[in-house]
């Protein structure tokens, strides 16, 4: 019997990839998480947002960005942030692309580090997360921004998004194990 720790490390952002022998079944579907968080009371969007992260349900994503966007517009006009025309469905994009994908820096393998040799060290490339990120000059592209204003304004803004749909995500997973009975 697989216990819940090895099961939930088997759910990857390509999919579920518990118990899986090629041309079997795996042991847990999507819609064993969808009524496991449903049973469990999870609000819509983190459940919609684990759906389209470890199901690859397209349309979970696109309901999972429509909550995203709401929740982002609604929080930057309380902090009432300056935007220019499209800025926010691009950081919205992103964001939750990133959240849904891998991401896995090439260099250390998603690990963080590299061993030359007896040494660890943080890996330069991802800085010690294991995420792989577009450039700052990329970025600031896509947003229509200069680096320095991408520096002081934006990447703040990137980090509070990562921050949040990391707690969503979290949210749906405590849902998850709830709602199979798993202890926690």
């Amino acid at each position: 019997m697989i216990d819940a720790a090895e099961l939930m490390a088997m759910m990857t952002a390509h999919g579920i990839q518990i118990g899986h022998v090629p041309g079997g079944r795996p042991k847990i579907t999507a819609l064993d998480m969808a009524g496991a968080m449903g049973i469990a009371h999870v609000e819509t969007r983190y459940q919609m947002l684990a759906l389209a992260k470890y199901c690859l349900d397209d349309p979970a994503k696109h309901q999972a960005w429509s909550f995203w966007f709401q929740d982002r517009l609604a929080h930057y006009r309380e902090q009432r942030a300056e935007w220019k025309r499209g800025q926010i469905d691009v950081l919205c994009s992103y964001t939750l692309e990133e959240a849904t994908s891998a991401n896995v820096c090439t260099r250390c393998d998603g690990v963080g580090s590299v061993l030359p040799g007896e040494l660890r060290r943080e890996c330069g490339r991802c800085r010690g997360t294991g995420k792989a990120y577009p450039g700052d000059s990329a970025m600031a592209r896509l947003l229509g921004v200069d680096r320095r204003c991408l520096e002081k304004v934006w990447q703040p803004r990137i980090a509070e998004c990562r921050r949040e749909l990391q707690r969503w995500e979290y949210v749906a997973l405590l849902g998850l194990a709830t709602g199979l009975g798993w202890r926690h």
